[in-house]
């Protein structure tokens, strides 16, 4: 299978994990800030130098909570635009690789019920699948 195959199908595979990731993300991003605040309250994140630079406490929170926005800043970008992607394709593509990819079970089962949805043969829904992922691949610049 080609690289952008691979790219196609994880994208869409796992676009509700990274969903879920950017939930986490942000928890983890409140927790941090949680924590500044309690360290402030509780005078360890006074300033140990007199220009009013954060103690180390609160510094090595501030650096973990700006890796932690970075990240949920490029899954964002990376959810938004397999979402925009999507929606540019055609509601026949975009429903077959939503029904083949977003939804759990086999790819097989998943023809088949498009087969069905669609009223057209097995064939032709392969034929849109392939079309599909190569229309997608090449909108996120992937070929």
């Amino acid at each position: 299978m080609n690289g952008w195959k691979k790219k196609v199908e994880g994208a869409l595979r796992n676009l509700s994990k990274d969903r879920q990731a950017i939930n986490g993300l942000e928890a983890d991003i409140l927790e941090k800030q949680a924590d500044m605040i309690h360290l402030t309250e509780l005078g360890y994140g006074q300033p140990d130098d007199p220009e009013g630079a954060p103690s180390p406490r609160i510094r090595k929170l501030m650096d973990e909570k700006r890796v932690l926005e970075a990240r949920k800043a490029a899954k964002v970008a990376h959810v938004e635009q397999v979402d925009s992607v999507l929606a540019a394709l055609d509601k026949d593509s975009r429903d077959v690789l939503t029904e083949c990819y977003c939804t759990p079970g086999d790819i097989v089962e998943a023809i088949i019920r498009l087969q069905r949805k669609l009223n057209t043969s097995e064939s032709t829904v392969w034929r849109i699948k392939r079309q599909a992922m190569r229309e997608f691949a090449q909108r996120m610049g992937w070929i």
